[in-house]
């Protein structure tokens, strides 16, 4: 193995990533990336380069789920992960370093890449024991809708979390606030629609906001409520649907619905806190 010292294993885990063709594996357990721009983009790309990506980070670590899943990938959460290693189909790097800005720029860190086949496969092999298996338990074990629903008791975990369902649409209760999630059929086209009932103040909060609120997957609307109707938070997930029936969800397209009402319900939830927590200077016409 080649030694990566301290100023390259960063730049060498970006290289790894621009080099694969097929597949990439990610092994790390805490993720804050979102302000190293670099490496987001190059996630991105991925993407849109039709490479496969399995993403693995520690269980019951909601920063880093939300981390990962912000930039449209579902991780796979590991009891007592603390490994990091980075894959492509070629080679692999091993290294004391995870996907956190901190640790680009202020920590000391040390890596080894693979120079032969011997030394990947040798990597394969704690992949396919530790890892893949976990995945395919995960997979096995429960469906969609309660991966879902383990994935927001973690991340909100200060808040209770309640699960309703009928012949057509999910909702969740989060703390006091309710999310709807249902398929709508648009111009021949099933979409994915999400709403939330928001207050005044975050209506118009959400106004002043309007154009940083679409990500990548999700177009975002606000509706001011008339004829008794409550102020709402609308998105829509800009992937075409197999299915016109939530509770009959494709499960290859499983993956998209879940990182859109994460993402939604995250988006939504930051707005409320920010509100609340800024309730008077908004109150008072101040703080847009």
């Amino acid at each position: 193995m080649i030694l990566l010292k301290p100023n390259n294993v960063s730049g060498e885990i970006l290289n790894l990533l621009d080099e694969a063709n097929e597949k990439v594996i990610i092994v790390s357990p805490y993720c804050k990336f979102d302000k190293w721009y670099k490496l987001v983009k190059k996630l991105k790309d991925l993407k849109n380069r039709n490479i496969e990506v399995e993403f693995y980070i520690r269980d019951n670590e909601p920063d880093s789920y939300k981390q990962v899943v912000n930039i449209g990938i579902t991780p796979i959460c590991i009891p007592n992960l603390h490994a990091k290693l980075y894959l492509n189909e070629k080679y692999g790097i091993v290294t004391s370093m995870n996907l956190l800005l901190s640790s680009e720029i202020n920590s000391l860190e040390l890596g080894y890449k693979t120079e032969s086949k011997i030394e990947f496969g040798e990597l394969l092999s704690f992949y396919e024991t530790y890892l893949l298996k976990e995945k395919i338990k995960e997979s096995i074990d429960i469906d969609w809708k309660t991966s879902l629903y383990n994935k927001l008791i973690d991340i909100f975990s200060f808040n209770s979390v309640e699960a309703f369902q009928d012949d057509e649409s999910i909702s969740f209760k989060i703390g006091s606030n309710n999310y709807d999630f249902f398929i709508s059929n648009q111009r021949g086209k099933n979409k994915l629609r999400m709403s939330a009932i928001i207050s005044g103040i975050e209506y118009e909060y959400s106004m002043s906001i309007q154009n940083e609120l679409d990500s990548d997957f999700l177009q975002y609307e606000i509706i001011k409520g008339r004829d008794r109707h409550y102020d709402s938070l609308w998105a829509t997930l800009d992937y075409d649907l197999k299915v016109n029936n939530i509770n009959n969800l494709h499960e290859v397209e499983s993956d998209k619905v879940i990182n859109a009402v994460i993402d939604f319900i995250s988006q939504t939830q930051e707005i409320k806190d920010y509100c609340y927590t800024n309730r008077k200077q908004l109150s008072n016409g101040r703080g847009f």
